[in-house]
């Protein structure tokens, strides 16, 4: 029921709502970047970040990836599943 109740407010956010947000690992405390797009594509929708060396992630919004949603914060909590982004954030948050 509590995977329920949150999908429902996260399908209450507007696409408009999320662009811009700063999106944060839940557990390193990482800053991979600000979401710029939010692709629609049935199962799931798919936001794309863009870091500030202007490299781009893209991470499924899923309840095992999206932890938490704050627009008045301004950001997102994200847990990437394994291998999402290692190739491209190396632990140190500067992607060398």
């Amino acid at each position: 029921l509590h995977k329920a109740i949150r999908r429902q407010r996260q399908m209450c956010i507007r696409d408009r709502d999320i662009i811009g947000l700063t999106v944060k690992d839940a557990d390193s405390g990482i800053v991979y970047g600000k979401i710029t797009d939010v692709y629609q594509n049935g199962a799931s929708d798919v936001y794309s970040i863009r870091r500030e060396d202007g490299t781009e992630l893209m991470f499924p919004c899923i309840d095992e990836v999206v932890l938490k949603t704050d627009i008045d914060a301004g950001e997102m909590i994200i847990r990437p599943l394994p291998g999402l982004f290692e190739d491209a954030v190396d632990g140190d948050g500067d992607g060398e």
